[in-house]
């Protein structure tokens, strides 16, 4: 598969496997996979007339495997960074595109084997990445599923209900390369995690022992916070038509081929009727430091950071980027982002420039908001990103007010039920400030919440709707930590109930939580 990639770039490859070497049991899909990602990153990183070398032997109980090339090497400063998600390393005086999972999801496949990865290079002698594997397969204990990005930013997060690792981290892999944010969690926690980490959207797997998928199903669409998140299945069974009955969005059946989970996903939440947040496209190289400058947007709009346009423009198929950011790998912007910044989904978007010494391109002129030096984009991408997109971000979102408030009160009391009104107060720290636009999305836009001053917000339940008040009092305590930045513990909440002798009118009430009061 390899040959001709090498043979394009005149190099020399070779493979030295020993006949004696035994047999050993690996899942072959993997390995095959493995293998490819580390033959073709030595392949485009070694220059024309260079070598590269597959070798295997047996090492006690192990088979190690080893990829060698004499490219031009990676530093020591350089090594620890290798194996991070996101993370690309330079090759000679230029970025190579690409997702920056490559080697990430390489060693964790490895791992899932009960191997190990390892690298020795140093700058101008070549590369040599050394894997094992046990002769007689993985150990029979499973790996834990290992939770990931539960702290998205800006990034839109889905939820991977999965109980196999292996899998999960293939399915995750590929909504990395399309921008998302993932969270893994198995059956037991699906429930749990859906309806606390406000996913965008959630794929679920149906064969899982213990609690059976459609259970799972029936309980996400029986739920208040989470019911409306699309649920698209992704499992070996071919039971479409059940699965959409119980208010699956979308039925995938492994193997799923590329790019179709994350239409599944796009076309889930348009038909639900999710109006997206302003969406960001965020193409190039090392997109790290935008996402960093971009998190204080979190729950204004959507970052989707892309290495590959390929897989990632399937994410506009439905809604196309307000604004796309492009980083320039080294002094220019890639031909691939220039391109697609000329055609749909991308062509009407705004464009910020990341990069040192880049000329505006002629094709992108009008259209450009700004140009912005890499050593400057924590202090000056999110304003610029503000300045962009006025209408969309600007005001971050508001909340109604006391008069709302009482507005809402008296049309209960009129109905006399007044006394069946729970009142959830909470107060924030005296320096803390919240992005109310980030609590309206945490909160589904449902809710009705009311702000009484600017550390002061109460949410109205009508009990009569038999609303789980001591379930509502932790995801409102939650939604208020996580939209002013702070520590729930630092929050003060207080439950009041409307008086049952009709002693408190509507106006008593408001005052009593305006002036901090519990009942």
């Amino acid at each position: 598969i390899v040959s001709p990639l090498a043979v394009k770039r005149e190099l020399n490859l070779t493979v030295d496997i020993p006949s004696e070497l035994p047999s050993f049991l690996v899942d072959p899909i993997r390995m095959k996979q493995v293998l490819y990602n580390l033959l073709s990153n030595a392949i485009k990183f070694t220059p024309p007339g260079g070598r590269v070398r597959l070798t295997a032997r047996r090492v006690d109980d192990l088979v190690e495997i080893t990829v060698a090339d004499n490219g031009p090497g990676i530093s020591a400063e350089e090594l620890p960074r290798l194996f991070q998600p996101f993370e690309q390393l330079e090759a000679g005086l230029r970025k190579l595109e690409g997702t920056g999972l490559g080697l990430s999801l390489t060693r964790r496949l490895i791992n899932l084997h009960g191997g190990e990865i390892r690298v020795e290079s140093e700058p101008g002698r070549g590369s040599r990445f050394i894997f094992t594997v046990p002769l007689n397969g993985r150990p029979a204990s499973k790996p834990a599923l290992v939770p990931a990005d539960s702290s998205p930013g800006s990034r839109p997060l889905v939820l991977v209900i999965e109980d196999d690792a292996a899998a999960a981290e293939l399915i995750a892999a590929e909504l990395g390369e399309a921008g998302y944010a993932v969270a893994l969690t198995d059956q037991h926690h699906a429930l749990e995690k859906a309806e606390t980490l406000d996913p965008y959207a959630i794929t679920l797997d149906l064969m899982m022992p213990d609690i059976e998928g459609y259970a799972i199903l029936g309980q996400l669409k029986r739920s208040r916070t989470a019911r409306r998140v699309p649920v698209v299945v992704v499992s070996i069974v071919d039971d479409s038509s059940h699965a959409l009955l119980m208010g699956a969005a979308e039925a995938l059946v492994k193997p799923v081929p590329k790019g179709k989970l994350i239409e599944a996903i796009e076309r889930g939440r348009r038909l639900e009727g999710l109006t997206p947040l302003p969406r960001i496209l965020l193409a190039g190289p090392d997109p790290v430091p935008c996402l960093r400058a971009l998190e204080r947007l979190a729950g204004a709009c959507e970052v989707f950071p892309v290495g590959r346009l390929t897989p990632g423009l399937a994410v506009f198929t439905y809604a196309p980027p307000d604004l796309a950011i492009a980083i320039a790998g080294g002094s220019a912007i890639s031909g691939e982002i220039l391109d697609a910044l000329a055609t749909p989904p991308l062509a009407s978007a705004r464009v910020i420039i990341v990069g040192d010494g880049v000329m505006v391109p002629a094709a992108l002129e009008g259209r450009v908001a700004g140009v912005i030096p890499s050593a400057e984009v924590e202090a000056k991408l999110w304003p610029l990103v503000h300045a962009a997109l006025p209408t969309r971000l600007s005001p971050l979102g508001t909340l109604p007010d006391r008069p709302a408030l009482l507005g809402k009160l008296e049309e209960i009391a009129r109905r006399g039920a007044l006394a069946e009104v729970a009142l959830i107060v909470v107060t924030l720290p005296g320096p803390a400030s919240l992005a109310p636009q980030r609590l309206e999305k945490l909160l589904r836009r449902r809710d009705f919440v009311a702000c009484l001053s600017p550390s002061r917000y109460v949410l109205l339940a009508p009990q009569t709707l038999g609303e789980d008040i001591p379930g509502l009092e932790r995801r409102f305590l939650e939604a208020i930590a996580t939209a002013a930045n702070c520590q729930s513990s630092a929050l003060e909440l207080k439950v009041v109930f409307g008086s049952p002798d009709d002693e408190l009118s509507p106006e008593d009430l408001v005052g009593f939580l305006a002036a901090g009061g519990s009942s």
